[in-house]
């Protein structure tokens, strides 16, 4: 795994890596000498098992990290302070080597020390007792100076760098006992880390090795006096690195709290009485709780075998017991386990006797067959929403035992099976939707979470961007929170997030309810619901479901239009207009991401002349509730003098982005029109002209663009560590791939090209300036994809575009290359660079199954190259007839198998081409609890569904008591959002009512693979 890089505020740079738990508790792993980042997999496992976020880097002068000449051992703390900082971490554990940080690193809870070294000058020790021949000889080379332990060290370096397992331990023999000498042979993992470890800390210089030794003969910089944070000391008797006398010194020097606590940490924590008694007290004991007494105190830890592994790297034993010791100084006093019950079911509290309150059933009612029945509590009592029936106020247990990951102590009182909702919940087992009654309701915490790392990460994607943030919180707090838009919140921050263990899985079930709650209330669309569907249609999109998105298009669409969203509403307040304005915006992009330029499937596309909306507004005055005018889709058209408009200041990247794709619109809807007629030579005659046209659209839209919105090196860095680095880099790759959609209509081969017989009857230079521009602008996009890897933060989180858009550069270079690649002077080897930047793109940008498959079909493509279909082309056309395609001569290199081609727009969404099987009852078990679902079914389209919960309850964390309600005075983003349509009053006259796309077969082949370089 590749270390993260960061800039220390002198300038230098300190490569680290992130591993463990990534929502764990932190610990800092300082290496001995010498050392990197590199850690056994032994340490990795143990802290992800634990709950720990393990840090590890490469300290000054190991690996990449800049060197700090003369440094001390105090030294380090400033550079650990500072990564804290940028990691944005305020309480941590460091170790094996940590002395310095438990002394002067703020936020430095405890200290874990592995086989520490005592100061070379130390008092009443000798240094070398017990100490290796090796050891001793540099510490002699490291008193005669600088000069002499560089030329040392130098010398050292080629034999470290190309030394195996066995040559490393035959090398240290000195030091290691037999113990030692046997772990590292027998145990690969452990071995090898030693070695991958010690070529990366010499893989430039040994100014690191140099610099830790000449550090350990001077003083270190600060007083074992000044550590007042617990220190947990480790070591081996039979360590000859650093012998066993080094740690009794230092346990004898540590401070000591001259009045020990009486009270343990897991009492003081629960607030209750606490006998005292060491190793473990009275309550701790009973409970079967960790005890453990926060005495500022040396705790001693001897290897069982007699040795501990040195320096460099503790072995699995320690690692393990030092992850316990991390886990039980955070954990314990944070969360002690709840032991009592929040509720008794009725049946237990009736007859006074010990009720467990597990759900369903308490062990009680379990063992003796009773009736466990539990009270509903105040905060499953349900509000009333306007238009809501008395009938529908039904209720239905959503709560599981099975909910372990995702239920906190405070979630069990919410969640309960009355008598009146046990029919409700008896229908909904019968529909085969069992496992969504067991949907345990969110906890708060996860909500909190959700709504942090949705903001942060995910609402700068062009598509997300309609959510008010201060709005949304405003609406959570005051316990009108929507259902729906909570659980698909949820589901997709889940799935594009790391929400914690567990969360993907539960993410899915939220998804999953969410759209049963939407669907089984059609006759009361909201802009609440819309918002919703729009998280539910990416959803689907990722995990592969393309035809249950495809549908539920068409079905927000018809909510769109029936709120009349897609005209303007003065009555609104700012914030409420734009939200409403970005969210018919987002539901534009999907409908041309699922038409493709295919006229039949449509719905808002090929008319935008329908939506009479001004474009979004920049995201500073959305956030602020700054009202202004931006622009219309279409762009105004050029002075007089031909001159263009400048872009208006109010015009931001999500305004431009989607004026882009409304030009990609109208490119994809030419050339495709064009294929499916099969033209003859008249037909074509005007092919030219017309990319005249879109090209001017194309290079006025650009030419528009001010200084600072262009695309460069400069611009790029201003943004790379901002969220809406995502709506700047996709706006530009769409500019280019717009390009290729254009010209590749002429190039022999391609899916959307026409017939070869056409293409031939075209002027040649024009075919030419054709494979010229698909050629720079793929090329342009592969130098753009690698500028941003070059950054720390990498890929910003991104739907579904940017994979495809990586795939579709790298397989428009593969064609140059197969087809004309002497007319562009490139080779292999740097077509295979350009795409190797588009894979690691892919990679990165977006998890789940179909982000997946793109990049498995992709690392094909590199393997084959583009392969010509030895077949006609699959293509489907509006008339459902393939689209012919003569066959061409091509290098027998690439006459291989071939299936179809597919172009960007195909890769995600095609209509014509059935995804799921025929609608079933879906199984959860199988569909939802997996990360991968194969063939999930389309959820049943019902009015309603009787005994899901009703969409308007309260959820748990909403807290009523904490705000009355919306102010009305006050500007929010939700005004007028479950103000629906009334069908029944005589509405349908007023709403007007009266009567390649993302998607490929290729993508949902259970081999993805298959397809590679066919496109």
């Amino acid at each position: 795994m590749a270390p993260r890089v960061f800039t220390l505020p002198d300038g230098r740079k300190l490569d680290y890596l992130i591993s463990g738990a990534e929502e764990g508790f932190p610990m800092v792993f300082i290496h001995g000498t010498p050392g990197a980042y590199i850690l056994n997999s032994t340490m990795n496992a143990a802290c992800e098992r634990k709950g720990i976020k393990l840090i590890t880097m490469s300290r000054a002068g190991y690996g990449g990290s800049t060197r700090n000449k003369g440094r001390r051992v105090v030294d380090v703390v400033g550079d650990i302070a500072a990564l804290l900082g940028h990691l944005g971490i305020e309480k941590c554990v460091v170790g094996p080597h940590s002395l310095a940080c438990a002394a002067r690193l703020p936020g430095c809870i405890a200290s874990l020390v592995i086989a520490g070294q005592a100061p070379y000058h130390a008092d009443d020790l000798d240094f070398h007792a017990g100490q290796g021949e090796l050891n001793v000889h540099e510490i002699g080379v490291a008193l005669k100076g600088e000069e002499e332990l560089q030329e040392y060290c130098n010398a050292e370096r080629p034999g470290i760098l190309a030394a195996d397992v066995k040559q490393l331990t035959e090398a240290l023999s000195s030091l290691l006992p037999e113990v030692d000498r046997k772990a590292l042979l027998e145990d690969h993992a452990m071995g090898q880390s030693l070695v991958e470890s010690n070529r990366e800390a010499y893989k430039i210089n040994s100014d690191g090795r140099v610099d830790d030794m000449l550090s350990f003969v001077q003083p270190w910089g600060f007083e074992l006096s000044e550590v007042d944070v617990p220190v947990f000391l480790y070591h081996g008797s039979e360590d000859k690195m650093v012998p066993f006398g080094h740690g009794e010194w230092m346990a004898g020097h540590l401070p000591h709290e001259k009045k020990p606590s009486n009270t343990c940490v897991t009492c003081r924590a629960r607030k209750v009485r606490c006998d005292g008694n060491r190793d473990i007290c009275n309550n701790c004991m009973r409970l079967g709780f960790t005890c453990s007494y926060d005495d500022c105190v040396s705790h001693h830890h001897h290897h069982p075998n007699g040795a501990a592994p040195g320096i460099m790297n503790p072995d699995g034993a320690t690692a393990v017991a030092a992850a316990n010791d991390a886990l039980t100084i955070h954990a314990v006093a944070s969360h002690p386990p709840r032991r009592r019950v929040r509720q008794a079911c009725q049946s237990c509290h009736s007859r006074k006797a010990k009720c467990s309150g597990t759900m369903p059933k308490c062990d009680r009612c379990r063992n003796h067959g009773l009736d466990c029945v539990y009270r509903p509590s105040k905060r499953s009592r349900l509000t009333t929403t306007p238009g809501a029936s008395a009938s529908q106020h039904g209720r239905d247990s959503l709560m599981s035992d099975s909910a372990s990951g995702m239920l906190g102590s405070g979630a069990c009182r919410d969640g309960y099976l009355s008598d009146q909702s046990r029919s409700a919940s008896d229908h909904l087992e019968s529909n085969g939707y069992a496992s969504l009654r067991h949907l345990p309701p969110p906890e708060e915490s996860l909500v909190i979470r959700t709504f942090e790392k949705f903001f942060r990460h995910i609402h700068h994607i062009p598509l997300f961007s309609y959510l008010h943030q201060a709005s949304l919180m405003q609406r959570y707090h005051s316990g009108s929170m929507d259902r729906p838009l909570l659980l698909s919140l949820i589901g997709i921050t889940s799935t594009l997030t790391d929400l914690g263990h567990g969360a993907r899985e539960y993410g899915n079930r939220c998804i999953s309810m969410a759209e049963l709650l939407i669907l089984r209330d059609l006759d009361q669309p909201t802009v609440l619901k819309i918002q919703a569907m729009i998280l539910i249609i990416k959803h689907r999109i990722f995990f592969r479901r393309f035809s249950d998105a495809f549908m539920l298009t068409g079905l927000v669409s018809r909510f769109a239009a029936a709120l009349r969203l897609n005209h303007e509403n003065p009555r609104l307040c700012f914030l409420a207009q734009e939200s409403r304005r970005r969210l018919m915006w987002s539901l534009f992009m999907i409908d041309i991401g699922m038409a493709a330029g295919q006229i039949d499937f449509t719905l808002w596309a090929n008319r935008p002349e329908r939506i009479d909306l001004k474009l979004p507004c920049n995201e500073r005055n959305f956030e602020y509730d700054l009202p202004e005018v931006t622009e219309s889709l279409a762009p105004p058209p050029p002075r007089p003098d031909g001159s263009l408009v400048p872009l208006s200041d109010n015009v931001g990247f999500l305004a431009l982005h989607i004026r882009i794709q409304w030009i990609r619109s109208r490119i994809l809807a030419f050339t495709k029109g064009l294929v499916d007629e099969h033209p003859g030579k008249m037909d074509i005659s005007g092919l030219p002209r017309k990319c005249e046209e879109l090209q001017a659209d194309l290079d006025a839209f650009e030419g528009r663009l001010p200084v600072p919105f262009k695309w460069n090196e400069a611009n790029l860095r201003l943004r790379a560590y901002h969220p809406r680095l995502c709506v700047y880099l996709m706006t530009h790759l769409w500019w280019q791939q717009c390009h290729c959609d254009l010209y590749r209509i002429a190039l022999v081969g391609r899916r959307e090209s026409l017939p070869k017989d056409s293409i031939d009857s075209l002027d040649p230079a024009f075919v030419k300036h054709c494979q010229t521009r698909c050629f720079e602008h793929a090329k342009a996009m592969a130098e753009m994809f690698a500028l941003v890897l070059q950054f720390e933060k990498g890929v910003p989180v991104s739907d579904l575009d940017l994979p495809v858009l990586s795939y579709q550069c790298a397989n428009t270079l593969y064609y140059t290359l197969a087809t004309c690649g002497n007319d562009f002077a490139i080779s292999y080897a740097t077509v295979t660079e350009m795409a190797t930047s588009c894979l690691k793109v892919a990679k990165q940008s977006a998890p789940g199954p179909a982000a997946g498959a793109i990049a498995e079909v992709l690392e094909k493509l590199m393997e084959t190259g583009w392969v010509r279909p030895t077949t006609p082309s699959t293509t489907t056309s509006v008339s459902g007839t393939p689209a012919n395609q003569e066959a061409v001569a091509v290098d027998p290199m690439l006459q291989r198998d071939a299936l179809q081609e597919a172009d960007v727009t195909h890769q995600l969404y095609n209509p014509a081409i059935p995804q799921n099987p025929p609608p079933q009852v879906e199984e959860p078990s199988h569909a939802m609890d997996t990360e991968e679902p194969q063939g999930a079914p389309t959820a049943q389209m019902q009015a309603q569904t009787p005994g899901l919960p009703r969409e308007d309850e309260p959820l748990p964390g909403a807290h009523a008591g904490m705000i009355a309600g919306v102010t009305s005075n006050l500007s929010n983003a939700f005004e007028g959002a479950l103000d629906g349509s009334n069908f029944g009053m005589g509405a349908l006259e007023p709403f007007a009512m009266d009567s390649s796309s993302w998607y490929t077969g290729d993508w949902m082949d259970p081999d993805p693979t298959r397809h590679a370089g066919l496109m």
